[in-house]
Order: C-alpha cells, then sequence, then structure tokens
C-alpha cells in the first residue's frame, strides 16, 4: 500500500538522485509519462513508446552527449585494441567469449522482460475493464431497485391515499345518515306532537259534550222535579175522584215497572261498563308487557349494534353512541308521556264516571251511553296510538334492515375494491419483475400479505352477511310477534264491536223507557186536561221534556255518527294493515332472493379469493427461485470480481518482480560492463610496449565477425519508464477493484465538499402528511400526498455548547438566561433555547461559512418526512405505538420536574436513520409559513406565523394528559408561532 500510495501521491524523483546520467530531453518524455493527472498523461503505452524513440533518435541527430561519446570511444578503441591484440595473437581469450555472451544474455532477458511487461500490462488493462463493467452494472442494478423501490412506495402511498378517501367518505355517509335519522326522530316528534294536539282538541270537545250532557241531566231533572210536582197536586186533586185514583194507581206501576227495567237496564250496563274495563286494563298490561317486550328488544339491538360498532373508528363510535343515546333518552321521554298521558286519560275517566254516577237517573242513562261511548273512542284511539306504534316499529325494523343491507353492499363493495387492489398490486409486481429480480421477491411477499389481508376481508363481509342474516332474522321474529300482536288486536277489536253493540241496545232500552214515561206523562196529562192550570203545566212540561228528548236524541245521533266514522276509519286502517302487511312480505321474499344471491356471490368470490392467494403463493415460490438464482449469479460475479482482483494482485507481483529482475540484470550487466573494461585496459597497456599491426602484404587466416555494440541505456531507461506507468495503472486497477463501491445521489455535484459527521443523509421519496381526524379545526387534517427530494439533517437538535461557539466567535447577542455568553455549567449538551427564527437562520450562515456547506432550516414536509419515517408514514419516528421512554414530552415526571435534557437521552426514539429527539425535549424551527392543508386562507391576524414542529417537554405534562385524553403526542401534529417568538421550550436543529 505505502507504494502505490508513493506512485499515486508523489512525483518521481529525478534521475540524478538515482545515480543515472540520462539527457532532459528523455527525462522530460518520462515525467510526461508519469503525470498525476491522467488527462495530462500519454493516452497508452504505445505513445509514450513514439515519443521515447523521437527523442532518442533527435539526440542521435544532434550528436550524442558527452557521456555518451566517452563511453562509445572508449568501447570503440578497447574493442579495436581488443581486436587487434587477438589478432595480433592470433587467438581470442575466454573471458572475451564470456563478456560477449553475458552481455547478449543480458540483452535477450531485457527483451523477455519487456515483452512480459507488456503482456501484463494488457492483462491488467482488461482486469480493470472487467471490474469497471462489473461496477457499471451494479450501479445499474442500484438504480433500478432505487427507482421499483421508489415507483412501489409512490403506489403504496396512493393506495394508502385510496383507503383514506373511502374511509372520509364512509365517515361523511354515517355523518348524513345520522342527520337523516335525526330529521326522522323529529318529524317523528313532531307528528307526535301534532297527535297530541289532535288528541288535546278532541278531549276539549269531549269535556264540551260531558258539560252540554250535564247540562241537559240538569234541565231533565228539574222537569222531573216539577213533573213531580204536578203528579203531586194531580194525586192530591185526584183523590176526591176513585176514577182518577185507580187511573193514578195504573199509571204509577206501569211507571214502577217501567222504572224497574230501566235499573236492570243500568244495572246490564254498568255490568258491560265493568267488563269494557277489565279488557280496557288487560289490554293496557298487554300493551306494557309489549312496551316491555319492545324495549328490551331495542335495547338488545342497541347492545348488539354498539359491540359492531365498537370495532369501528374511534370518531364514529363516539357519533354513533351519543344518536343512540339521545334515541334513547328520546324514546324514554316518550314513553314516560304516553304513560303521563294515559294517566291523566285514566284519572280524567274515573272524574267522569263519578260526575256522572251523581247525576239522576235519565243522566246517568245518558252519561253511560255516552261513556260506553267515550270509552270505545278511547279504545279505538289507543288502537291507533298502537298502530301508530306498531307502525314506527316496524319502519324502525325496515330501516334498521335496509341499514344492514346497505352495509353488507359497502362491505362486499370494501371486498371488492380489496380484490381489485390484490389484482392491481399483483400486476404492478408482475411488471416490476422485468425492472429487478430482488424486487420480485419483495413484491411477492407484499403479495402474499396482501392475499391474507383481503382473505381477513372476505372473512370480516362473511361475518358480517351472518351477521345480517342473524339480524334479518330476529326482524322476522319481531314481524311475526307484531302479526300475532296485530290479531290479538283484531280480537279486541270485535270484543269492542261487539261491546258497541251492547251499548246500542241499551240505548234502544233507554229510548223505550223513555218512551214508556213519555207515554205514561201523555195519559197523566190527558187525564188532567180538565183543569187549566194542569194543561197548562202539562204541556210547559211536555214542550220542555220533548226539548230536552230532542236535545238527547241529537245527541245521541251524533254519538253514532262518530261511532260510525271510527267504523270506517278502522275498516280502512285494516285495509291499508292488509296491503302493507302484503308489501312487506313480496319485500321480505325479495330481500331473501338478494340475500340469497349475496350469499352466493360471497361464496363465489371466496373460492376466487382463495384462488387466487394460491396462485399468489405459487407465484411467491417462483419468485423465491429466481431469487435464489439471482443470489447464485451475485454469488457468480462476485467470485468472477475476487478472481479478477486476485489476477489485478498476480500482475502486480509479476510486475514487481519484472522491476526486481531488470535491477539484478542491470546491476550484472554494470559489473560485467566495469570487469571487461578492466581487462581492457590491462591488454592495452601491455600492447602499447610491442608493436602489434600487420605487416603489407600480409594475410589474416580467419575473421571474426562481431556484432555491431547496442545501445543498451536506452533500452533499460525504456524498461524502466514501462514500469513506472505500468505501476500507476496496476495500483489504480486495484484500488478499484477493492474499494468499497459507493453510490452517488442523483443531483449530487461531481466533487462534494465534506459534510460533518453529525448529520445524516435522508433519503427522498414520496410519504402521506397529515392525517385525517374528525375535528374539522385540526391543524393536521386532511392527509395528503407530498414527494420529498433527498436531504441531510442534523442527527441531534443544535446545543447550547455549538451556539456559545457560534456567539463567541460572531460577538452575537446571547440566549436569555447565559452568563458571560456561556449557557449554565452542566447544561452544554442541552438544546439551545430562547431563539428566534432569525436567530436560527443567522446560526446556519455562520456554519455555513465555518464549514464551507450550505445550511438551513428544514421545510416542514422534510421534517414530517424524517420524523415519519419516511415512505413508512409512521405515527411515531420509531413506529405506530406509543413508548413513554422513546421521548422527553413530560410523561413519567413529577409536578415539580420541569426542564429539558441532553440531546440524544432517549435514543430508543430515533427514526429508521438515526435522528434522535425529534419527538419531544424542545419544539422545533421550520422555514415553512403557516398554512392550512386543505388550501383554507390564514385568518388576518395569524398571517406571518410559522410552523414549529415536535413537542416539547411540556406537551404532555401530567396536568395535562387528562384534557388530551391519553399520553400520546403524533409526529403530525404542529402549531403556529411568531418569527419573534423566543421560549424555553424552543430550538431547531
Amino acid at each position: 500500500p505505502e507504494i502505490m500510495k508513493k506512485h499515486l501521491m508523489d512525483r518521481p524523483a529525478p534521475f540524478s538522485v538515482r545515480g543515472v546520467r540520462v539527457s532532459s530531453t528523455i527525462e522530460a518524455v518520462i515525467c510526461h509519462a508519469l503525470e498525476k493527472d491522467p488527462q495530462k498523461r500519454p493516452a497508452s503505452a504505445e505513445a509514450f513508446m513514439k515519443e521515447l524513440r523521437e527523442a532518442l533518435g533527435a539526440e542521435d541527430d544532434a550528436g550524442a552527449t558527452g557521456f555518451e561519446k566517452t563511453l562509445a570511444s572508449v568501447a570503440n578503441y578497447e574493442t579495436a585494441e581488443t581486436i587487434t591484440g587477438q589478432f595480433a595473437q592470433g587467438s581470442m581469450t575466454h573471458e572475451d567469449l564470456s563478456l560477449i555472451e553475458t552481455q547478449r544474455k543480458a540483452e535477450s532477458e531485457a527483451e523477455r522482460l519487456l515483452r512480459e511487461l507488456e503482456e501484463a500490462q494488457s492483462r491488467a488493462e482488461e482486469a480493470r475493464k472487467r471490474v469497471e463493467e462489473a461496477a457499471r452494472k451494479r450501479l445499474e442494478e442500484e438504480e433500478a431497485r432505487k427507482r421499483a423501490e421508489a415507483e412501489a412506495a409512490r403506489k403504496v402511498a396512493e393506495e394508502e391515499a385510496a383507503r383514506q378517501r373511502a374511509e372520509e367518505e364512509a365517515l361523511l355517509r354515517a355523518q348524513e345518515e345520522a342527520e337523516r335519522k335525526r330529521a326522522e326522530e323529529e318529524a317523528v316528534l313532531r307528528k307526535a306532537e301534532a297527535e297530541a294536539r289532535k288528541r288535546a282538541q278532541e278531549q276539549e270537545e269531549r269535556r264540551r259534550a260531558l258539560a252540554d250532557a250535564n247540562r241537559l241531566a240538569h234541565e231533565v231533572e228539574t222537569a222531573q222535579r216539577s213533573a213531580a210536582e204536578a203528579r203531586q197536586r194531580a194525586e192530591t186533586e185526584a183523590q176526591q175522584r176513585v176514577k182518577e185514583e185507580a187511573a193514578r194507581r195504573a199509571a204509577e206501576e206501569r211507571a214502577e215497572r217501567l222504572a224497574l227495567q230501566l235499573e236492570e237496564a243500568q244495572s246490564r250496563a254498568e255490568e258491560a261498563g265493568r267488563r269494557v274495563e277489565e279488557a280496557a286494563r288487560k289490554r293496557a298490561e298487554q300493551e306494557e308487557a309489549r312496551e316491555r317486550a319492545e324495549a328490551e328488544a331495542a335495547l338488545k339491538l342497541a347492545e348488539e349494534e354498539a359491540a359492531r360498532k365498537r370495532a369501528e373508528e374511534e370518531a364514529r363510535l363516539r357519533a354513533q353512541e351519543e344518536a343512540e343515546r339521545k334515541l334513547a333518552e328520546e324514546a324514554v321521554a316518550r314513553q314516560l308521556a304516553e304513560a303521563e298521558s294515559r294517566k291523566r286519560a285514566k284519572e280524567e275517566d274515573e272524574e267522569r264516571r263519578l260526575a256522572l254516577e251523581e247525576a239522576n237517573r235519565l243522566g246517568r242513562e245518558v252519561e253511560a251511553v255516552q261513556l260506553r261511548a267515550e270509552e270505545a273512542r278511547q279504545r279505538a284511539d289507543a288502537e291507533a296510538q298502537q298502530r301508530a306504534k306498531e307502525e314506527v316499529a316496524r319502519k324502525a325494523a325496515e330501516e334498521k334492515a335496509e341499514r344492514l343491507g346497505i352495509e353488507l353492499e359497502e362491505a362486499r363493495a370494501r371486498a371488492e375494491k380489496a380484490r381489485e387492489r390484490v389484482e392491481e398490486v399483483a400486476g404492478k409486481r408482475a411488471e416490476q419483475e422485468a425492472l429487478l429480480r430482488r424486487a420480485e421477491v419483495e413484491a411477492a411477499q407484499k403479495r402474499v400479505e396482501e392475499a391474507q389481508a383481503s382473505k381477513l376481508v372476505q372473512e370480516e363481509v362473511q361475518q358480517k352477511a351472518e351477521e345480517v342474516a342473524r339480524k334479518l332474522a330476529e326482524v322476522e321474529v319481531a314481524r311475526r310477534l307484531a302479526e300475532e300482536e296485530a290479531r290479538k288486536l283484531a280480537i279486541e277489536e270485535a270484543n269492542r264491536l261487539k261491546a258497541q253493540e251492547e251499548a246500542n241496545r241499551l240505548a234502544r232500552e233507554v229510548e223505550a223507557a223513555q218512551r214508556g214515561v213519555e207515554e205514561a206523562r201523555g195519559r197523566a196529562q190527558k187525564e188532567a186536561e180538565q183543569r187549566t192550570k194542569e194543561e197548562a203545566a202539562r204541556r210547559a212540561a211536555e214542550e220542555k221534556a220533548e226539548r230536552l228528548t230532542r236535545e238527547v236524541e241529537e245527541a245521541r245521533k251524533r254519538i253514532e255518527e262518530q261511532a260510525r266514522q271510527h267504523a270506517e276509519e278502522e275498516v280502512e286502517r285494516q285495509h291499508a294493515e292488509q296491503e302493507a302487511k302484503q308489501r312487506r312480505a313480496e319485500a321480505e321474499a325479495q330481500r331473501a332472493v338478494q340475500e340469497e344471491k349475496a350469499r352466493k356471490l360471497a361464496a363465489e368470490e371466496g373460492n376466487r379469493f382463495a384462488h387466487e392467494v394460491e396462485e399468489a403463493q405459487r407465484r411467491a415460490e417462483a419468485a423465491g427461485q429466481r431469487a435464489e438464482e439471482l443470489t447464485r449469479m451475485r454469488a457468480e460475479d462476485e467470485a468472477a470480481r475476487r478472481r479478477a482482483e486476485e489476477e489485478a494482485l498476480r500482475l502486480a507481483r509479476e510486475v514487481e518482480d519484472a522491476r526486481r529482475r531488470i535491477e539484478e540484470v542491470r546491476a550484472r550487466a554494470e559489473q560485467e560492463a566495469l570487469a571487461a573494461a578492466q581487462a581492457q585496459a590491462a591488454l592495452s597497456s601491455q600492447s602499447s610496449l610491442r608493436n602489434t599491426f600487420p605487416t603489407p602484404g600480409s594475410t589474416f587466416p580467419e575473421v571474426i565477425s562481431l556484432p555491431p555494440p547496442r545501445r543498451t541505456l536506452p533500452l533499460i531507461l525504456t524498461l524502466l519508464a514501462v514500469i513506472f506507468v505500468a505501476l500507476p495503472i496496476g495500483g489504480y486497477v486495484i484500488y478499484r477493484a477493492t474499494r468499497p463501491s459507493q453510490q452517488q445521489e442523483p443531483n449530487a455535484p461531481a466533487n462534494p465538499k465534506a459534510i460533518k459527521s453529525e448529520m445524516v443523509q435522508i433519503p427522498g421519496g414520496n410519504f402521506m402528511m397529515g392525517r385525517n381526524l374528525s375535528k374539522k379545526d385540526d391543524l393536521q387534517s386532511p392527509a395528503h400526498s407530498l414527494a420529498v427530494q433527498p436531504f441531510f439533517m442534523d442527527r441531534t437538535e443544535v446545543t447550547n455548547a455549538e451556539y456559545a461557539d457560534f456567539v463567541q466567535q460572531t460577538g452575537y447577542s446571547p440566549p436569555e438566561g447565559w452568563s458571560a455568553k456561556k449557557p449554565s455549567a452542566g447544561r452544554e449538551n442541552w438544546p439551545v433555547t430562547n431563539v428566534s427564527l432569525d436567530d436560527a437562520e443567522k446560526f446556519a450562515v455562520w456554519r455555513s461559512a465555518r464549514d464551507g456547506v450550505r445550511y438551513r432550516l428544514p421545510k416542514e414536509e422534510e421534517w414530517e418526512y424524517a420524523a415519519r419515517g419516511g415512505s413508512e408514514n409512521r405515527l411515531y419516528p420509531w413506529g405506530n405505538n406509543w413508548c413513554d421512554d422513546c421521548a422527553n414530552l413530560g410523561t413519567g415526571k413529577g409536578e415539580n420536574v420541569d426542564h429539558a435534557e441532553p440531546v440524544g437521552s432517549h435514543p430508543q426514539g430515533a427514526n429508521p436513520w438515526g435522528v434522535v429527539d425529534l419527538i419531544g425535549n424542545v419544539w422545533e424551527w421550520t422555514s415553512s409559513p403557516a398554512s392550512f392543508y386543505d388550501g383554507t386562507a390564514v385568518p388576518e391576524d395569524q398571517r406571518g406565523l410559522f410552523v414549529a414542529r415536535g413537542g416539547s417537554h411540556q406537551s404532555l405534562y401530567p396536568q395535562e394528559v387528562s384534557k388530551r385524553g391519553g399520553k400520546e403526542f403524533p409526529a403530525t401534529s404542529r402549531k403556529w408561532v411568531s418569527r419573534d417568538t423566543k421560549s424555553h421550550t424552543l430550538g431547531f436543529r
């Protein structure tokens, strides 16, 4: 590694340091090849060799350097002297031949090493290309995976938004249903009030009729007294006449007989009245029993309805419970009112009965007739009320059945939506399988989970269908009970008609008795017509009696007319009830057919869902096999990458061995050259003592041909240059093959500046911002989908220590409560507080200048995206379940404890990327102005406010828990504050 670092980072030393004398031209070519910037180096080894050859050729043209001239002259001279000496002696020594052979071997070894080096360089280049290709493929796979994950997250977010919209629509429908029920209840109440007013009017009419009857009875009594007086006078006068006495006695006997008959008729009428009262009492008891049964059934239905709806949303449950409570209160109020009215009616009947008993005989007879008619009318009214109640109960049962049918249809619709969602997700996952194989495994798992969810939905639908069937059976039982009650009422109606006939018969007997009395009175008047005064009195009495009789007759006719009208109304009511029963029977039969069809469809849907689940499981198994195949291929790629790395290392070792061998060859060549020079110097010194040149005309017996001298120095320099070029290339290949791959973020600068270690990178994505709540004025509503770009965020809130550096270096005003521009001792690691929005922004400007990176406050959507775990849409940074120890919100503290804590004191409350204290400790500034999610305009007095998020150590203080209804503070909570606000519970990150 040190060698690689040296060749990658340090500039090569001059050749003079290595003891090599090279011309400046050749050294410039070699330095050019060793440039650190790849753009400035030769494009290839061939280009470098070409530059080196041109430099050598230029030197050959310009003449050799002094060093080379000296070396060449010495070599030529020594060679000439050696050859001359050898020929003078007639032979060549063994050392000379060995030197020549060594030189040849060194040159051949250098050429072989050069070829091996070129081959190693080509293999290293191929390995580098393979590694770069593998890295490029991994980069493409990673990008495809991220695109697939982003697409899946977006689709999941869209599905979540659709589900929330459906829930909101269901909530709105529930609210509309509650309003409709309230309107119907109000209509029923208005109708009941109108009927009560009508009954009050009828009661008033009955009271007036009773007053008229009393007046008539008084007049009749007066007339009777007058008649008695007249009769007494007639009897006194008739004592003188025996005939008149006998006639009077006969008249009295007849009158007594008629009185006896009248008393018998009255007793029979009283007996019939008692029977009617007993029947009315029994009907009242039956009515009370039926009302109790209805109340128990209603209570049971209400309990079942409450038990069923407890599984729905909390707001909807509370609304329905409130509506049921109001209905129960209204029903109780109505029952109390009806009981009170029945009690008053009984008391009034009792008063009337007592008043009628106190009247005279004729008045009692008339009152008895009227009382019986009144009782018949009251029974008719009671029966009408009972029919109205039964009609209300029937309508309630029909409405409940319709509501259950609607709920069944909604459950079917939800099941259908779930099925479509499963199919859509399955199709989308099938498309994603072509993009990335690893995403197939995740998609298959999600499909299995969604299939299971659909199966659960189907089971819920089936349970609801069974519940609906059970409730329909209960409705059927209630209907049968109502029919039985109607049958009993029909029997009672027949008894009432029979009692009415008895009353009519008694009225006829009373009329007959009245006629007998009138006849006796007429006869008495005829007998007393001889006396003028008696005749006048008689006539006056007759006229008065006739007038009273006419009035009684008119009253009787009115009663008969009313009875006839009631009978006609009863006939019409029975006819309407029969038609309603027939319609209900037809509707129930049609509903039963529809329910049977629905059950069959539900069974078919269940079978189809089961088949789809099996198909999804098979696809999951296939995806698992493909994932295993993908894992195997990746393992093979990894093995190939390791082989390429080993090959690159081996090539580097071969290059190092070649360099070492070249160094050894160069050293041996220098030693042999030195030995040869010494030997040649010795030979030249010996030949200087004698003349070694041949005489003219002499011939040489043998000529030895020597190879031309070669330029070994350029060859050695070339090898060294190739080594210097190959070593950086090999080191770069090894570095690229062994270093961990780093995925560059999109839109990131080519050379990003270093980010401080306290910051965490948050990848972008889509998520659901806010949540849907029942309160319309809540700042968290409604939920809506947003896309967030990647960003960096402080792992903790800005501390007092870091803010103190800013204050001390810039002279900025410290927060309230600091002393000598320093926080209190022991609070250096607490989050800084009592800072406004301007203070936080100026701190960001200072830290940007300090670190060379632009800092800013997070936007509100970025803050919530980080706090909710990105596309996971968590309710809290750590998950969807509340945890007291995951945040500093005042929970678990005493009444006198109220302060922040050092940052990072609750690591278990971190989000998936390690950011802590997003919930609790102190509120945090954001750069987002105040706004409503639904686009509603901000009020004039709240414009210019900004959003703070996260809550503080006082957000769930014990005395406020009861007000909030629980120890929960979701990540969607937000509040608005003015930009100059400074508080001990407000900081920033």
